[in-house]
């Protein structure tokens, strides 16, 4: 059972956040409003949605604040990314905060998942370091590697439907 609420955590990790370690986002990304507050009872409010997971079919919904604080709080020394913010967009994520390593710059990511054959797919749209776009080519590859490590990390769990609303992640799937 704690493994599986494991995998379930590692999925959502590496969908949230491990884009930010590989790249950064575009200055013209929608979505810029005041930051989101990072709360330990936020946090604590998507730990227990974890662990409640029930055995078979499930549904997760995930709001930004606990997206956000998950990442400050829980994940914060796995990634090199200091003020973390999450934003969920309609049929989009994005991702902002400060890189600490290698070098130090806010970044900002913006991207979609959707399921595609059984399998998730991350593609990141737009994404910048600083000032500097990142080009279109590198996004590709970046999409690609993101993909596989979230396909790689799901263990037992198949995600049968990701909907991504304005201030909301809903996560639908089951158990193997």
């Amino acid at each position: 059972m704690a493994y599986r609420h494991r995998r379930i955590l590692s999925l959502t990790a590496i969908i949230l956040l491990l884009a930010c370690t590989a790249c950064a986002p575009a200055s013209d990304i929608p979505g810029e409003d005041a930051p989101i507050p990072v709360s330990a009872d936020a946090a604590a409010r998507l730990d227990a949605k974890l662990a409640g997971l029930p055995a078979g079919g499930f549904q997760l919904q995930i709001d930004q604040q606990e997206a956000t604080s998950y990442a400050a709080l829980r994940l914060g020394n796995q990634f090199p990314l200091a003020s973390p913010q999450v934003r969920f967009l309609p049929g989009e994520i994005v991702l902002e905060g400060d890189l600490t390593a290698p070098i130090r710059a806010r970044m900002r990511l913006a991207g979609t998942l959707q399921i595609v054959a059984g399998q998730i797919e991350i593609s990141v749209q737009q994404a910048s370091i600083g000032r500097v776009a990142i080009p279109r080519f590198l996004l590709a590859s970046i999409s690609d590697s993101l993909t596989e490590m979230a396909n790689d990390s799901r263990g037992s769990i198949d995600i049968q439907k990701i909907e991504i609303r304005s201030g909301q992640i809903q996560i639908s799937g089951r158990t193997r």
